[in-house]
């Protein structure tokens, strides 16, 4: 009697095992039915969100980039002893274009030693740019001690450019001094960004020089931690 039982239980689970397994359709045929549908059916047909998309493609850019830049740090052998001018003649990127006057440029500030003009990108209503003009690298991780007077410079050419441009946001405290961190810099010449109203920023310009991220450094956390340093 058990026997007979525990038989009629089996062939009533391969049964509904049989059933399921029919129900489920092979992954080929479900290709075959995408193939069918028309362009309008699949524009209906439910996909991934396209924002988490997005978010999942910067993550990826992101950590690649910084990949990059832990495995093929830049080679600094220190300030060039070249004359400035030589210096000048021989930097390759597009800011020795502007020192050399190749190239257009709203000029905001310049002295013997810096530069400061207008950024091509509005990133805001002030939105410009202080440099060094013999060159060093952008990579504001790579500054030691001695430095500290180089970032002084830069950082107090800054202030007076945007207090004169954007006196109001300048008493308001409305502004950001930022530099951005290897990889994450379109020119590798030392610069530092200065951008008054920052309450006028759009939300992505708040995300790309949003401080203490791994791809921007605010200038007073960076001479902060270059005063402490030991050399």
């Amino acid at each position: 009697m058990c026997s007979f039982y525990w038989s009629i239980t089996r062939q009533r689970s391969i049964t509904r095992q049989r059933s399921i397994t029919r129900q489920l359709p092979h992954p080929f045929e479900q290709l075959s039915r995408w193939s069918a549908l028309t362009l309008e059916q699949r524009s209906h047909t439910p996909r991934c969100d396209p924002r988490m998309r997005r978010l999942l493609v910067c993550v990826v850019f992101l950590l690649t980039a910084q990949m990059a830049s832990c495995l093929f740090p830049p080679k600094y052998d220190g300030p060039s002893s070249l004359p400035l001018a030589e210096d000048i003649e021989r930097n390759p990127t597009a800011f020795g274009e502007l020192l050399r006057g190749e190239a257009p440029v709203h000029k905001l500030h310049e002295c013997d030693a810096y530069l400061a003009f207008r950024n091509i990108k509005s990133y805001a209503p002030l939105a410009g740019l202080v440099i060094p003009k013999r060159r060093r690298p952008q990579d504001p991780d790579g500054l030691v001690k001695s430095d500290v007077s180089l970032l002084e410079d830069m950082q107090r050419i800054a202030l007076d450019v945007c207090q004169r441009e954007q006196p109001e946001a300048f008493a308001a405290d409305d502004y950001w001094l930022r530099f951005h961190r290897r990889p994450w810099n379109s020119v590798d010449h030392l610069h530092l960004h200065v951008l008054a109203p920052a309450s006028k920023a759009s939300a992505w310009t708040a995300f790309v020089f949003l401080a203490g991220s791994p791809w921007s450094f605010d200038a007073n956390l960076l001479l902060e931690k270059l005063r402490r340093s030991q050399g």
